[in-house]
C-alpha cells in the first residue's frame, strides 16, 4: 500500500493516469476465508487510501463495491461456487484469471472515477480515465502477478 501511495500515485502517465496494484490483495485473497474480513480490510485499506491521498472517500467506496462484488464476479468468471474449499486459481486458465482480474480492475475504477466527477459534463473524460487507468493498471498488476507467481513445474 505504502508503493501505492509514495510511488505510483506520483506516477502520472498521459498526464493523468496513475496505475493501480492495491487491487491484487483482493485479486489473491483466499476464496474459502471469511467474507466479511475481506469487507474489512478493503475498508482499512481504503480509508488509509483517502487520508494519504486525500480523495474524499472515493478508494474506500471503490473498495468495498469491489470486495462486496467479488463472489459474484468469481462465480461468473469461473462458473462455480467459489467459496469451496477446493477451488484453486492454479486450477483455472490465464484466460480466466485475466478476465477476472481485468474486471476488478474497471470496476473499482469505474467507480472511482464516476464518484470523483459526478458530473454528465465529464462523461468523455471520466470515460478516458477510466478505460486508460483500468488497462494501465490491468498491465502492471499482470507483470507483478507474472514476476512473483510460482513457476509450474
Amino acid at each position: 500500500m505504502l508503493v501505492q501511495v509514495f510511488v505510483l500515485n506520483q506516477v502520472h502517465l498521459f498526464g493523468f493516469v496513475s496505475p493501480v496494484v492495491y487491487l491484487l490483495f483482493v485479486y489473491d485473497y483466499p476464496t474459502s476465508q471469511n467474507r466479511s474480513v475481506l469487507l474489512s480490510i478493503g475498508f482499512v485499506f481504503g480509508i488509509i487510501l483517502d487520508i494519504l491521498t486525500d480523495s474524499l472517500a472515493f478508494n474506500t467506496l471503490s473498495l468495498l463495491i469491489v470486495t462486496y462484488f467479488r463472489p459474484y464476479i468469481l462465480g461468473f468468471i469461473f462458473g462455480i461456487a467459489t467459496e469451496q474449499k477446493s477451488f484453486k486459481f492454479s486450477d483455472t486458465t490465464l484466460i480466466q484469471r485475466m478476465s477476472y482480474l481485468g474486471l476488478l480492475v474497471l470496476i473499482h475504477q469505474a467507480v472511482f472515477f464516476i464518484s470523483e466527477g459526478m458530473s454528465s459534463s465529464n462523461g468523455w473524460l471520466i470515460t478516458k480515465k477510466i478505460i486508460t487507468t483500468s488497462l494501465v493498471s490491468f498491465i502492471l498488476m499482470l507483470l507483478l502477478l507474472s514476476l512473483f507467481s510460482k513457476q509450474k513445474k
